[in-house]
Parts: C-alpha cells; structure tokens; sequence
C-alpha cells in the first residue's frame, strides 16, 4: 500500500475514513481486515425513512434504519476506487 506509519493504516485510507467519520449518518467505521496490501471496513449508516418505517425498523423493500456497508481499500487507493458491498 501506499504511505503508511508502521502499525497504522496507509494515509489515505486513514483521510477517507476520518472523513466517512465526520459525516452525521454514520454511526461505526469498524477495520475488519484485508490482506496485507487491502483494507477492509465496515460503515454503519444510518438512513432516511419515514417514521412508520423506523418504527418498525425496516422499509417495505427490506431497507433497514441502520445499513452496514463494507469497503474494501485496494494497494493504489485514491488512485483505485474502493470495492463497496451492501448486505446480501
């Protein structure tokens, strides 16, 4: 990977998670691993919905009031884009 402190995350991974951090919908940034030159992490976000639906926790389509969304950092992040998977 790219720039990095010995024991902590590459610099921009660490820019982009601070910055995912600092956003009002988000609730946890959580590393969950990688292979050494990736970094995965999972981001909990909160969502809009109407009252009826955070009442019961879900919309009808199944969209939940809280969506984990996991992002994996890649060697050549910002020069490669993250790979973002929703819940399956």
């Amino acid at each position: 990977m790219t720039p990095t402190r010995p024991g902590s995350l590459p610099l921009a991974v660490a820019r982009a998670l601070r910055q995912a951090r600092a956003h009002l919908s988000v609730e946890r940034i959580e590393i969950v691993g990688g292979p050494e030159d990736e970094v995965a992490c999972e981001i909990d976000i909160r969502t809009a919905m109407p009252a009826q639906w955070r009442v019961a926790g879900e919309s009808p389509a199944g969209v939940r009031t809280v969506e984990t969304v996991t992002f994996t950092f890649f060697a050549h992040f910002p020069l490669s884009t993250p790979r973002v998977e929703l819940r399956g």
